[in-house]
């Protein structure tokens, strides 16, 4: 087994429903949707750069195997997420991709 695989099963495991993961659903700029296993860490309401206003921000690390996650994302693509535990799926936008390897990417959510 190599480095490349063993991040790859070790994503799949992380996002495993059974375990920490979410289902999230994946609107990409170019249309369609997908379901994904996701893990979430939801960082609240936090005050935009300049201070003028407020988002909900989530941090969520996306698998990057194809059966159950992506092979390509983009800043701009949606992901409906539940950006407050209890409060229901929303969209957000993908802002940023915050790293990537071999078992996915670390993506900043606003809504």
């Amino acid at each position: 087994m190599t480095l490349h695989d063993f991040e790859a099963e070790a994503a799949l495991a992380m996002t495993s429903t059974d375990l920490n993961g979410e289902s999230a659903t994946l609107y990409p700029k170019a249309g369609g949707s997908r379901s994904v296993q996701v893990v979430v860490d939801r960082e609240g309401r936090v005050s935009d750069e300049d201070g003028d206003g407020a988002f909900e921000l989530v941090t969520v690390f996306i698998s990057s195997d194809a059966t159950v996650g992506l092979t390509a994302i983009v800043p701009g693509d949606q992901l409906e997420v539940e950006f407050e535990l209890g409060q229901g799926v929303a969209k957000g936008r993908i802002e940023k991709i915050l790293t990537q390897d071999a078992g996915g990417w670390l993506v900043e959510v606003h809504k």
